[in-house]
């Protein structure tokens, strides 16, 4: 009996102790679990929402980083579009410069080749001429020289027969003149012979070496050496 109703209400408090903790447990750990679930569900709803913030901001930075990057292109490439026009403008100048230079210094080697050309040109012209004038003068010179030659060749010839001519002209002359005077003297001579006197004067042994003109004594006055003949002779 009332022991085991007593074991038998032990058992079931026991079973009932046992049911009720058990309850309580599965009460306590649904709402653990709830809580672990409803905080797991916070939890991936903040880091949801932290994600989008998160995502929202890198968004933003990187939109602002995009846009940094693209300004900051699109100033490289501005830079590089004014650098570039820049640079072409420069080399447009410095080749224009040099181009024009180029034709000042064509335009210039042109001009001095001219020059050089003209002036030897000039010279050779001037050397042919001196040359020309050079070989003029000596066939002026050799004309000249022929003519002369011709000319004293004539004249002399001319001389020459005129001389002869005049020579056998001058010679009767000669011989009739010299004739005459050695018979003067002969005759001469024979009178300074004839006279009878011991003083003789030196005139009269040697009368032809002087000239006693007429109506003087001959012993007074001697005569001057007579001048030789300019006839030519024979």
């Amino acid at each position: 009996g009332h022991l085991g109703r007593e074991a038998a209400r032990d058992v079931v408090y026991q079973r009932a102790k046992a049911e009720a903790s058990l309850l309580i447990q599965r009460g306590m750990r649904g709402m653990h679990g709830r809580m672990r679930a409803r905080q797991a569900r916070q939890a991936r709803k903040e880091d949801r929402a932290a994600t989008v913030l998160q995502s929202g901001y890198h968004g933003m930075l990187g939109r602002h980083r995009a846009r940094a990057l693209r300004d900051e292109r699109t100033r490289q490439e501005a830079a590089l579009d004014i650098q570039r026009a820049t640079r072409g403008w420069r080399g447009r100048r410095v080749y224009a410069v040099l181009v024009q230079r180029r034709e000042v210094e064509r335009e210039y080697r042109g001009l001095m080749a001219t020059r050089v050309q003209c002036a030897w040109r000039c010279r050779l012209a001037r050397d042919a001429l001196i040359r020309a004038v050079e070989i003029a003068e000596e066939e002026a010179y050799l004309r000249n020289l022929c003519a002369v030659q011709l000319q004293t060749a004539a004249r002399g010839f001319t001389a020459r027969r005129e001389a002869a001519r005049r020579r056998r002209a001058v010679l009767p002359i000669q011989a009739v003149a010299r004739g005459w005077q050695g018979r003067r003297r002969a005759k001469r001579r024979l009178e300074v012979l004839s006279q009878d006197s011991l003083f003789m004067p030196a005139h009269l042994m040697n009368p032809d070496a002087y000239d006693i003109p007429k109506g003087t004594d001959k012993r007074l006055r001697p005569r001057s050496r007579a001048r030789p003949s300019t006839l030519p002779r024979s």
